[in-house]
Order: C-alpha cells, then structure tokens, then sequence
C-alpha cells in the first residue's frame, strides 16, 4: 500500500496529473491527498486543500470520566473554560489550548475527579468530514 501512495503522490508532483480516488477509508485519504472534495448523498459540499483543513481542525483534549456533570462544572466554575464539548457517555472534549493536561488533571484530581482516561488529540479528515455532512444533514432537516 505504501508504495501504491509514494506512486500517486509522485504522479501528481512531478506530472501534475490529478487523480481521482472514491474512498471510505478516510486515513489513507489523508496521508495522500492535497485536496479533498466531500460528497453526501450524490452533492458535493466542499472541496478544500487539506492544509486547511489541518488549519482549521483543532487540538484538543479528550478525558473520560465517571461524572460528566462534575467535571463540566469544574471546566467552568473553577478553570473559566468554556470551549468544550461532551462527545459521548463520560467523554468530553476540551478545545481550549491554553489548559495544559497537567494543570487540568491536578485540578480534576483536587476536585474529587476519577479520571479513566485523558489523551492530546487532533481533528482528523474523517472528523471534518463527518462534520460537515451533519452540518448538510441539520440544514436539510430544518429547510
């Protein structure tokens, strides 16, 4: 496989040839295209270079936790964040880059906190692209 995308990604740069590729496999995408369009339901709904993509897709911060209403409250109340999001049961994620994971398990461990889990993460193409085919799916909904 990888010498499948060293030949794409050479006959784009050197030949300049475009190549189109239907994929579900969003990872293999991402390491070798420069543009992406996204699709949904037969329409095109973007097509964008993928370093603006890695622009605008954030880091954050995912924790899992027992008590999510907690930890929401101590995100707020005692550290001011207000840039985060609960993503599923016991999961949250906190987009705010100018809390250190030091600092915010040292904070959640002082308040009582069990953390299960607490990682560094970055927004992938499949995140981006799951993102904007909801964002087409709420419009569609309320139009």
């Amino acid at each position: 496989m990888k010498q499948i995308r060293e030949l794409l990604k050479t006959l784009c740069a050197e030949y300049g040839i475009t190549i189109m590729i239907s994929s579900h496999i969003l990872s293999e995408i991402e390491s070798i295209a420069d543009t992406v369009s996204v699709i949904n339901h037969g329409t095109m709904v973007n097509e964008i270079n993928m370093k603006e993509i890695e622009q605008m897709n954030l880091s954050y911060i995912e924790l899992s936790v027992l008590d999510i209403k907690k930890v929401a409250f101590v995100l707020s109340a005692k550290l001011g964040l207000s840039n985060f999001k609960i993503v599923g049961d016991g999961q949250i994620r906190i987009y705010d880059s100018g809390i250190s994971t030091h600092e915010l398990s040292k904070t959640l461990a002082l308040n009582d906190i069990d953390i299960t889990s607490l990682s560094k993460k970055a927004e992938t193409l499949e995140d981006y692209f799951l993102k904007m085919t909801e964002e087409v799916g709420n419009n569609v909904e309320t139009d």
